[in-house]
């Protein structure tokens, strides 16, 4: 377990954020931005650099210190965060997005296959066929994007940028258009707007977050809570058995079947698996053993399924998370919810929050103040 990111985990995430920021928008508007502004090209940067890098790394801090869109949303009100969201999800996805980045990759491939409209409508049904098979798997773009895509735009964008440097179309800056002359950071700054970064960091806020949770990256508070109630965390640890007192001379012995001890071995850090993650691996004759006489499960962070498939008429999101009101009611009558149940992978102090919230709820009920 760890609470911070290193070495090569750090810079694949740099990598797998760098490679979903770069699309169309990215590619079209800066080199005309420059080919208009002319010797106004470093205000206009500035102005650019404000809105297609400023704003958007600033998105993707705040959602993911916000643990979700939604949250960071829901702070105005929970109706705002689902409009807020189907708008932003449909201006990145269907409407705009994802149509110009499919149209202007088709358009760099034209020269060489042609511009015929049953080869655009083939290449626009594989390229969207494949971004959806990316997107059922956001945890793994840091392997796809950061190991894979990422490199092959920085090599192509540095022989793009070398090329122009050595053969350049121009010997001087040219002369600005009349909207840059005046207002040329003004300008900047819209030209980066049209990129949609800013819009697309709210999604990628969470798409990185999980990337990072995927690694093994816990968060840091909760590491500090846990140290003030002195838990002591074992690392790089594998429990091997549970061990249980047994009396063989008398089988109705009280403490029998008891806890009483868990066989552990020391791990290792192994090499990367198919997702980027170093798989633990056991260090020969490291076993040991921890005097515990308690042993509680702490695994997995999705809702058990079993909660949707027996009961009746609760109503669940696409995650498998129970729905609640501010309240902590569900749509069953006389249930409530509470934790990561609702809201995913969260921390305990929340989760005790939703709890205290949904106590106060579940006395009303029972007091007949509420419905």
């Amino acid at each position: 377990m760890s609470n911070k990111l290193r070495g090569k985990g750090l810079l694949l995430v740099g990598f797998t954020l760098f490679s979903m920021f770069f699309g169309a928008g990215n590619l079209i508007f800066p080199p005309d931005l420059g080919a208009k502004a002319g010797t106004h090209f470093w205000p206009a940067f500035l102005g650019l650099a404000i809105s297609a890098v400023g704003l958007p790394v600033a998105g993707v801090v705040a959602v993911a210190r916000a643990q979700g869109l939604e949250k960071l949303a829901g702070r105005v009100h929970p109706v705002f965060a689902q409009v807020f969201m189907i708008l932003i999800y449909l201006s990145i996805g269907p409407c705009l997005a994802i149509p110009r980045t499919a149209s202007t990759s088709f358009a760099m491939l034209a020269p060489l296959v042609g511009t015929g409209a049953g080869l655009q409508l083939g290449y626009s049904a594989v390229f969207f066929a494949a971004a959806f098979l990316v997107a059922l798997r956001p945890e793994r773009l840091t392997r796809w994007l950061g190991r894979l895509l990422c490199p092959c735009l920085l090599v192509l964008i540095l022989v793009l940028f070398g090329g122009c440097l050595l053969h350049p179309l121009a010997g001087q800056y040219g002369t600005p258009t009349p909207e840059y002359t005046s207002g040329a950071v003004l300008q900047g700054v819209l030209y980066g707007y049209q990129t949609m970064d800013t819009l697309a960091a709210l999604n990628f806020g969470a798409i990185i977050a999980l990337n990072i949770q995927a690694q093994g990256i816990t968060r840091q508070e909760e590491v500090q809570h846990a140290q003030e109630e002195q838990i002591r965390f074992q690392t790089l640890t594998n429990p091997v058995e549970i061990l249980g007192y047994n009396n063989p001379d008398n089988p109705r012995d009280e403490r029998n079947g008891f806890v009483t001890g868990m066989r552990c071995i020391r791990m290792r850090l192994g090499e990367p698996d198919e997702r980027g993650r170093c798989r633990p691996e056991p260090i020969p004759d490291s076993e040991f053993t921890l005097e515990v006489d308690t042993v509680v499960m702490s695994i997995g962070t999705t809702p058990n399924p079993l909660i949707k498939s027996t009961t009746d008429g609760l109503d669940v999101n696409s995650r498998g998370g129970i729905i609640t009101d501010e309240h902590g009611a569900t749509s069953r009558k006389g249930v409530f919810a509470g934790g990561d149940a609702v809201t995913g992978a969260a921390t305990v102090i929340s989760a005790m929050g939703a709890g205290k919230t949904a106590a106060a709820a579940i006395c009303e009920y029972l007091d007949g103040r509420r419905d």
